[in-house]
């Protein structure tokens, strides 16, 4: 990490605590967060280091503050918006819960053209595909547990590219950003990926994941390269693991299977999903990808009763047992 500094400015000392014990629990890759509650102190500081965000209070700014001259400052307010006099200032809901507040202040940071990119990761990060040209094969919810496994070992990512997930209602959520906007985002100038995708991902059990994309077509046309680009930086944004929940209608498909770590294609044993399964090989053999058809690994699941849902923790349910021996 570059140590660029992430500097929070408040004389409420219960919220300086818990938003930093927040911040440093989900977001402490990304800047070195450093917290004030006297203006002082954020004074002495900021003559010594540079600051590449300013989070303080609105009663705390004034023309000393303003000198340090920081990349990009946010004003805690009742209110959200732009400072009249100063363009540059953004206004935030300081009533809006922590997650909320520090992924629209990366997303802003991330649409700054004028700013570097912060350093990649350098560690090595795999590539765990599920994949079945099988119907109802419990796909979707053998890619969750995976990743709940996963998360364990180290910092994991779901990614989900079919254009029907469920999310909203599986989780109960509603998704400012999904995965439609971040693809969006990377066709432009894309400068700030590992900033932009920590202001779009969610997290559950353990894991980091992409919301999946609320209209499929969004995602319908996106070039393969693009799909190979977005698991390439994911994984130099942090991640060990990567977990793609592919769907059989995106461009590349070969392509992302052909540069994964691992392939796990759950099947089933009626006469047309063992049809299915041998036009897929056939796709395999005619397009020259003989050494991805080596590589998958076919998974006859057993019948799996009660199993939870896939926004609660999977890892100690009969799937999970399962998933944990091939893994």
């Amino acid at each position: 990490m570059d140590n660029e500094i992430f500097a929070i400015a408040d004389e409420d000392k219960e919220f300086i605590e818990k938003f930093n014990n927040y911040y440093l629990e989900r977001y402490n890759n990304l800047f070195e967060c450093h917290s004030f509650t006297e203006k002082d102190s954020l004074l002495s500081f900021g003559l010594e280091r540079h600051i590449s965000v300013l989070l303080i209070d609105s009663g705390l700014y004034d023309p000393d503050i303003a000198r340090l001259k920081a990349e990009k400052i946010f004003l805690l307010g009742e209110e959200d918006g732009f400072c009249e006099d100063s363009g540059y200032v953004r206004k935030i809901d300081r009533f809006r819960n922590a997650d909320s507040i520090i992924k629209e202040i990366l997303k802003e940071c991330a649409e700054s053209s004028e700013r570097k990119n912060i350093s990649s990761f350098t560690g090595k990060s795999e590539l765990y595909t599920v994949f079945s040209p099988v119907s109802r094969s419990l796909k979707t919810t053998l890619a969750i547990c995976i990743s709940q496994l996963l998360s364990d070992r180290g910092r994991t990512l779901f990614i989900n590219s079919e254009p029907c997930s469920g999310f909203n209602q599986l989780f109960m959520k509603k998704y400012e950003e999904d995965l439609s906007d971040l693809l969006l985002y990377m066709k432009g100038s894309g400068s700030n990926f590992r900033l932009r995708l920590q202001s779009t991902v969610d997290t559950s059990e353990g894991f980091d994941y992409i919301p999946p994309a609320m209209i499929g077509e969004d995602i319908s046309s996106v070039e393969g390269e693009l799909w190979i680009r977005l698991i390439e930086e994911a994984g130099r944004s942090g991640y060990a693991n990567i977990v793609f929940d592919c769907g059989d209608h995106i461009n590349g498909l070969f392509d992302v299977l052909k540069k994964s770590s691992r392939i796990f294609m759950p099947t089933r044993q009626d006469l047309i999903s063992k049809a299915k399964m041998n036009q897929f090989e056939a796709l395999l053999h005619i397009s020259g990808y003989e050494d991805v058809l080596a590589s998958v690994e076919k998974l006859k699941l057993p019948f799996f009763e009660n199993l939870p849902s896939v926004s609660c923790d999977l890892r100690n349910c009969e799937l999970g047992k399962y998933v944990e021996r091939i893994l």
